[in-house]
């Protein structure tokens, strides 16, 4: 293809990528640009021009990219936030991971639950075997062209763990939304309830369930300790 066909195909799409702030779209334009200087099919002139160009559509996709920030006009759909719990102690272990209750969110809506991993021995044993599997995988689909899916990391499950709210006016909290995962070092899990605590309430506890039916384990999030 000669240099200057290149340039308004290849070369113009690229420019125009909604994608071209985030991905490598603009590490490999810019090297097939340089590739086609050193090969002589673009001057030095075109490609430096084509690599300006490269440059300001970079910047301007990353503009695109920028969230629309402004002051909020309304209250959330979680109604508005009365106050944020941090319970001490509040801590289960789900499969290899522990977890760390970090923060306990009361809006008059909603309840949000926020948790932290916390690495240990377990944690570093599992993480290993993981990657000694997820190197085994990728071998057998290179050697053998094997089609299974990858292994399980140990975040996976997390977002399986039960977690039951009860307060001492016999609230029915419903699990309204959330989720669990993370890497090495870095796990985490959130979940929120409906409806929000009532005002009247002295009391909530969160019970934690093996998945079964059965609660391993039980703690006072109100009153804090």
């Amino acid at each position: 293809m000669d240099g200057r066909v290149w340039l308004g195909t290849v070369f113009e799409r690229g420019l125009r990528s909604d994608t071209l702030a985030f991905s490598l779209e603009d590490t490999l334009l810019r090297a097939q640009v340089q590739a086609l200087r050193d090969c002589d099919v673009l001057g030095e002139a075109v490609a430096a021009d084509a690599l300006n160009r490269l440059d300001e559509a970079v910047q301007a996709a990353q503009r695109r990219a920028e969230p629309v920030v402004r002051p909020a006009r309304r209250a959330p759909a979680a109604g508005d936030l009365r106050a944020v719990l941090a319970p001490r102690g509040v801590m289960f272990q789900a499969d290899a991971i522990t977890l760390l209750l970090t923060s306990v969110e009361l809006w008059t809506e909603s309840i949000y639950l926020t948790f932290a991993g916390i690495s240990t021995v377990e944690t570093l044993r599992a993480e290993e075997e993981h990657q000694r599997a997820i190197d085994d995988w990728f071998r057998r689909r290179r050697e053998e062209g094997a089609t299974v899916d990858p292994p399980p990391s140990p975040s996976d499950r997390l977002h399986k763990v039960d977690l039951i709210l009860a307060d001492d006016l016999g609230t029915q909290y419903r699990f309204h939304g959330g989720g669990g995962g993370g890497s090495p070092g870095d796990y985490r899990l959130e979940r929120s309830y409906r409806p929000g605590l009532p005002t009247a309430a002295t009391k909530l506890e969160l019970a934690i369930g093996d998945g079964s039916g059965q609660i391993v384990d039980r703690f006072d999030l109100l009153p804090v300790a």
